[in-house]
């Protein structure tokens, strides 16, 4: 099974791809862009945000986040 080292929180400056309105809940967002690939074991992604891979779009919603452990699997956090 692959695994990664846990790194740092802090998502890495190029898996940031920009920003894009997001429609959650009945409300307009504005949610970060971040690309799947480039995040790494540890980093922690605060909603509203959406990551992007080729087969794959993941929501983060507002009051949520999201951590990537070492397996490479997300952890859907808070909302309470």
């Amino acid at each position: 099974m692959l695994e990664e080292k846990e790194e740092t929180e802090r998502i890495p400056e190029n898996a940031f791809k920009g920003e894009r309105e997001m429609y959650w809940n009945g409300k307009w967002y504005r949610a970060s862009l971040y690309e799947m690939g480039l995040l790494r074991a540890g980093n922690r992604v605060k909603g509203p945000a959406i990551i992007e891979a080729p087969a794959a779009t993941y929501v983060i919603p507002p009051g949520f986040s999201t951590r990537l452990d070492r397996r490479r699997i997300f952890w859907l956090e808070g909302g309470g």
